[in-house]
């Protein structure tokens, strides 16, 4: 082994804490215990994840198609529906926008609407 290899070995560990510590370290200063439980009622993290989760759906593009002649499918760019879904939902929103938006809502009022 040479001097630079003591320096630069991989060392391993135990990846299981010590249940007492892990108990431990779940305590904050105020005496609650922080659990995944815990933290989703807390809504911060909730308006969080249905923010994340509105943006990944909306950057999926959406595309219209049609049908051809021999019961397969084409895209069909040529739609007057096509901008909507695809460049831009309003004069004032761009489609990942308007999506986005109609996702949010989805999540939580339940429903959502778009006048196009």
């Amino acid at each position: 082994m040479g001097f630079l290899d003591r320096f630069f070995r991989r060392e391993t560990r135990d990846a299981t804490p010590d249940a007492f510590l892990a108990e431990q370290l779940a305590l904050r200063g105020h005496g609650m215990s922080a659990s995944p439980d815990a933290a989703m009622a807390s809504l911060a993290v909730a308006a969080r994840c249905v923010g994340i989760r509105s943006e990944m759906l909306a950057s999926v593009g959406l595309f219209a198609f049609r049908r051809t002649a021999d019961g397969g499918r084409e895209r069909a760019d040529d739609l007057p529906l096509y901008a909507v879904l695809h460049d831009q939902m309003n004069p004032n929103l761009a489609a990942f926008e308007g999506r986005e938006f109609l996702i949010r809502e989805l999540d939580t009022r339940g429903n959502a609407f778009a006048r196009i």
